[in-house]
């Protein structure tokens, strides 16, 4: 989800319960007293540096669909440029053409 036009944090929506659950990895930018309305996830990687809310975002989704929600609190500034960097990959292939091939 797009927080305030230019941060984005993953949401795990429960319909049945009405719970929302907030992965944010850059907890400054978003007011807490708004993330307080629903519940921000505990115990995950918070971001120091700007401009990485995106693909943590993504990896959060990611991870919480395969029950790897413990596995968030592990993530380092290092994965974190490694998903970067993976996704911008994956969206030069999927759009673009095979980035290994183009790179010969």
């Amino acid at each position: 989800m797009n927080w305030g036009g230019d941060h984005w944090v993953g949401l795990c929506i429960k319909l049945t319960e009405g719970h929302v659950t907030v992965f944010d990895s850059y907890v400054p930018h978003t007011e807490i007293e708004v993330a307080e309305e629903h519940i921000r996830a505990k115990g995950i990687y918070h971001n120091k540096r700007g401009g990485d809310c995106g693909p943590c975002a993504a990896k959060f989704i990611e991870m919480h669909d395969a029950g790897l929600t413990e596995e968030m609190s592990r993530i380092t500034d290092k994965d974190v440029d490694r998903f970067r960097e993976q996704y911008a990959m994956d969206c030069y292939e999927e759009f673009v053409g095979d980035a290994k091939v183009n790179n010969e």
